[in-house]
C-alpha cells in the first residue's frame, strides 16, 4: 500500500531549514506507521564533493530507519547511487525528462526502477502506447504521471 501525505501548511512554515534531529524524527516516525521514506534530489549534482555529501546524509538517517527511495533528476549520479544504496529503489524525477520506451529502457539498465514521465507524455498517447508497452517486458517497474501539470483547459501546449 503506498501512503502519500500532503499537508497544507500554515504562511512561513516552509522558510526555515529543519534541523538534521526534526529530519531524523519524521523518518523514525514514517517507519514505525510503516510510510515509505523519499528523499528529493530535484537539481544536478556538479561536483563529485555533493555526491559524497548526498551519500554521508543518507547514511546517517539509516539508524532513524532509513530513506526507502531517491528521486532524481540527473542521470549521471544514477550509477554511483545504485552502488552506494542497492537496496534504496531509485526513482526520476519528471526533470529527468524521461519521455520515450528507450529512454525508460536505458533507465532501467543503470538501476533505476519507479519513473515520473515527463509532462509532455500526457499529450502523447503514442509515446505513452510505446511505454506500457515496453513495461509488460519490464518487471519490477513503476510507471508515474504528474497528473495536475500546471497547464491551462484548452491549452495549445
Amino acid at each position: 500500500m503506498t501512503i502519500s501525505v500532503t499537508a497544507n501548511l500554515p504562511p512561513g512554515f516552509n522558510t526555515r531549514k529543519a534541523s538534521h534531529d526534526e529530519i531524523r524524527q519524521l523518518v523514525e516516525l514514517c517507519r514505525r506507521h510503516k510510510v515509505k521514506r523519499n528523499m528529493l534530489l530535484n537539481k544536478r549534482i556538479n561536483f563529485f564533493d555533493d555526491l559524497k555529501r548526498i551519500g554521508r546524509y543518507v547514511k546517517a538517517l539509516e539508524d532513524s530507519g532509513g530513506i526507502t527511495s531517491i528521486t532524481l533528476a540527473d542521470p549521471c549520479i544514477v550509477p554511483f547511487l545504485r552502488k552506494m544504496f542497492p537496496k534504496i529503489a531509485l526513482q526520476s524525477s519528471v526533470y529527468m525528462n524521461i519521455d520515450s520506451e528507450h529512454k525508460v529502457k536505458e533507465a532501467v539498465k543503470m538501476g533505476m526502477t519507479e519513473f515520473t514521465l515527463d509532462v509532455s507524455c500526457n499529450r502523447h498517447a503514442r509515446s505513452l502506447d510505446a511505454i506500457r508497452e515496453a513495461r509488460k517486458h519490464l518487471p519490477g517497474i513503476t510507471i508515474k504521471l504528474l497528473a495536475n501539470h500546471g497547464c491551462y483547459l484548452h491549452c495549445f501546449y
